[in-house]
This record gives C-alpha cells, sequence and structure tokens, in this order.
C-alpha cells in the first residue's frame, strides 16, 4: 500500500514530474525540441486548488539508444526543496522514479509532433494526467495536468515553461 503523501508535494511531485517526463522528442528527429532546460513561469501557470510552488526547474537530456534522463528541482512554498529523476522513453511504457516523489512510476507516449501525455502511477494506478503542447517557436510549452485529491476534490494545474 503506497503511503500518505501531502496533497501539495503531490500535485507538484504529479505535474513536474510529468513535464518532465514528457520533455522529451521522437527519438528520430536531429533536433529534439522537448531537450534541454526549462524553468516554470510561476505567474503565468495556475494551480486549482493551489497553491503553486515557488520555483522549478526541469532538465532533460538524451541520453541514446532512444532513452531520456529528466531531473526535477522545485521548491516549495515553506522552501522545502524536492529533487527527483528519470530515465525512461515516451513509449507508454511504465519507469521508475528516482527520489522523493510521491509516484512509483510514470509513463508517457506521443500524441503527436507537439504533444505529450503522461500518467504518474501509484500501485500501478493512474493517479495524474498529463499533457504538453509545445509552442510552435519550441522555447515554451503548456503543462496540463488533471487530477482527483482524495477526498474527491478536482485538481487542475495549468504551468508555463520556458526555455532556459
Amino acid at each position: 500500500m503506497p503511503k500518505q503523501i501531502s496533497v501539495k508535494r503531490f500535485l507538484w511531485g504529479s505535474a513536474a514530474g510529468l513535464a518532465s517526463l514528457i520533455l522529451v522528442g521522437e527519438p528520430a528527429l536531429a533536433a529534439d525540441p522537448w531537450v534541454g532546460t526549462w524553468v516554470l513561469n510561476v505567474t503565468g501557470s495556475s494551480y486549482s486548488p493551489g497553491p503553486a510552488p515557488v520555483a522549478e526547474t526541469v532538465t532533460t537530456r538524451d541520453i541514446g539508444d532512444g532513452k531520456l534522463d529528466t531531473i526535477v528541482d522545485v521548491t516549495e512554498q515553506d522552501g522545502k526543496a524536492t529533487h527527483f529523476e528519470i530515465t525512461y522513453a515516451n513509449d507508454g511504457a511504465d519507469y521508475p522514479i528516482a527520489g522523493p516523489v510521491p509516484g512509483e512510476t510514470a509513463s508517457s507516449r506521443y500524441v503527436d509532433a507537439q504533444t505529450l501525455e503522461s500518467r504518474l502511477k501509484i500501485g500501478g494506478k493512474a493517479v495524474t494526467m498529463t499533457t504538453e503542447v509545445m509552442a510552435a517557436d519550441s522555447q515554451s510549452f503548456i503543462s496540463t495536468t488533471i487530477a482527483t485529491k482524495r477526498d474527491g476534490t478536482p485538481v487542475k494545474n495549468v504551468q508555463v515553461y520556458e526555455r532556459k
């Protein structure tokens, strides 16, 4: 049975983790628009019910053989720093998340050339769904995470990330 987690940690981890997972590109492309360092535009993002993190940085590297490595660093409102990492492919398979995150695994897949979809899972059950859409100029993307808190409250976080 998964341990209880705070809603704040769950939502931030979910959004960050899923965003991280999704920050990758098609291996066949010479220049992958998802690879790079991304910074959360906190004021341009919305969190319902909230609160938003103070800061978040996501770095995705292509490590070859169709695999990517994403590192996420989040600073929460209370100043607590959270760091996690995942190595994966955008193939829809589940991959373990390393670090103090609220999910055991995550999966991601391409919807189209500009869109990625991912799921954060606890005990094999999807608990969040995130869709990320890259801007035409590849300098920003929007990540929308949908979830439901344990008490039944719906969650919708819309995060704006900008290339660093």
